[in-house]
């Protein structure tokens, strides 16, 4: 009892200075003499497998069959998705804007349309299929304009629909429907058919009398952009004014039909007189040539 009394009285001192020396404290359990078992930190499993790596022949490190393979970097498709939906639950623009829209399409395919066709187109027929690509063409180009702006489609595509429509329903009227036009025509008599005077006059007049004079006159020829017939003549006035008259006009209808005064075979107006739109594609009708015109040089 002694002997134990000592050694527990041993063992606290040593405890004692082992707290103060190190923090050790003394197990009973543990044999004299024999070290301490060294303990690894607990590690889950997943995380001992991120760490590890098996080293190759090579001396390269290799991923283990646990780690998860690296993630690329995705592309920008879902950011742009989102934004097209951003855009999609945007409402219709306000009035105004909407308006501002509808006017700004139709003044663009109206222009388009008078540049391509009226200014660019030398005849008939190809003005009508210069229109009708230039159409297909702007719908492609409106379609690509609102390809990112979604709640801009019902203005622009409203506007696209009126004029379209309104143009169409302009050529086939304005092609179907004709107008007759009868007007009071001056007539003039050729130089070589002047009558001869019964007897020589004692005095001759100071003036001779004045009278119209028939310059020029033919008759209408079709150069393939419809049928024509008629008779076309120049006639000077007794002021000076010369005049372009049609007797028995017969042409095919047409919108924006003109009155050219056209050098050669008259197929090309490059060098040609504009006299204005033409009064009706049948009747009687004439027009007034300008002072600075030379009749004889258009057939």
């Amino acid at each position: 009892m002694a002997e134990g009394e000592d050694r527990e009285r041993r063992s606290g001192e040593s405890g004692d200075t082992g707290e103060s020396s190190g923090g050790a404290t003394y197990d009973p359990s543990e044999k004299p003499g024999e070290p301490e078992e060294e303990r690894e930190p607990a590690f889950h499993p997943h995380d001992r497998a991120r760490t590890e790596r098996a080293s190759g022949d090579d001396g390269q490190e290799e991923l283990l069959d646990d780690d998860p393979p690296p993630r690329k970097p995705q592309k920008s498709e879902e950011r742009e998705e989102d934004d097209d939906e951003e855009k999609e639950r945007k409402g219709a623009p306000p009035p105004f804007r909407a308006f501002m829209l509808f006017v700004a399409t139709i003044v663009f395919l109206i222009l388009g349309f008078l540049f391509w066709s009226a200014l660019i187109a030398p005849t008939y027929i190809v003005a009508l299929i210069l229109a009708a690509l230039w159409f297909v063409a702007a719908y492609f180009l409106l379609g690509r304009f609102t390809r990112r702006r979604r709640h801009l489609r019902f203005p622009i595509r409203i506007a696209y629909g009126v004029t379209a429509l309104a143009v169409l329903l302009w050529l086939v009227i304005s092609t179907a429907v004709g107008h007759t036009v009868n007007e009071q025509l001056v007539t003039g008599q050729k130089l070589s058919q002047g009558r001869p005077t019964a007897h020589i006059p004692e005095k001759a007049p100071q003036t001779a009398p004045t009278r119209n004079i028939l310059i020029a006159t033919g008759r209408f020829v079709s150069t393939g952009a419809g049928s024509a017939s008629g008779q076309a003549s120049f006639v000077k006035m007794e002021t000076g004014q010369v005049k372009l008259t049609l007797k028995g006009l017969d042409v095919t209808s047409g919108p924006t039909l003109h009155v050219f005064l056209a050098t050669h075979d008259g197929k090309s107006v490059a060098d040609s007189k504009d006299l204005g739109s033409l009064k009706g594609n049948k009747g009687d009708q004439q027009y007034d040539v300008p002072q600075n015109v030379d009749p004889k040089r258009y057939k």
